[in-house]
């Protein structure tokens, strides 16, 4: 090989490593509104709607990781099917599930669940977050800023929603 040569791929793999570094920030940083919550904000006294949000993902606590907590989750909803808030937090799961191995068919579960869960619960504020996150994964940005900002109606006292309306609104413009 000559010299050249090998700068040149030295260089190619540099800027792979770079993308690579630089998607795995802003996959985390689309996806950590939905994980964490600033302490700032305090709801409001009696504000149930809030607090769903607060609550959407507690099960990922568990041992074993998303793996170990999609496959509770979905015996779980064996004996509760209709539960809206595993149904949101599994929906939720499979996005994390997406994100971890790139497997495509997550998107289409956690679209099915996430459904099934505001079926059970309309207007349910976590799940219509998690349905604004799979449309921003898919690239729909006006459904992703509908989603956001309805989200955002229903649990005006949280920061999570804003999220997804700032990259929705960034995306298009």
């Amino acid at each position: 090989r000559s010299a050249e040569g090998e700068g040149s791929m030295r260089r190619t793999s540099i800027l792979l490593v770079g993308a690579a570094a630089v998607t795995v920030a802003v996959l985390g940083s689309l996806f950590g509104g939905v994980l964490t919550e600033s302490r700032s904000t305090t709801p409001s006294a009696g504000s149930a709607s809030d607090g769903v949000l607060e609550n959407a993902l507690s099960g990922f606590g568990r041992s074993g990781g998303t793996a170990a907590t999609v496959a509770t989750l979905e015996a779980e909803l064996r004996s509760a099917p209709r539960d809206p808030d595993r149904l949101g937090s599994l929906g939720l799961a499979y996005q994390l599930r997406w994100r971890e191995t790139g497997d495509p068919t997550f998107l289409p579960r956690s679209e099915r669940v996430l459904g099934r869960a505001l079926a059970v619960r309309p207007g349910d504020p976590s799940v219509t977050l998690g349905l604004a996150h799979l449309a921003l994964i898919r690239h729909d940005f006006r459904k992703a800023l509908r989603l956001g900002r309805r989200a955002r109606l229903l649990a005006p006292h949280s920061n999570r929603p804003y999220g997804v309306i700032g990259d929705a609104l960034l995306e298009l413009g």
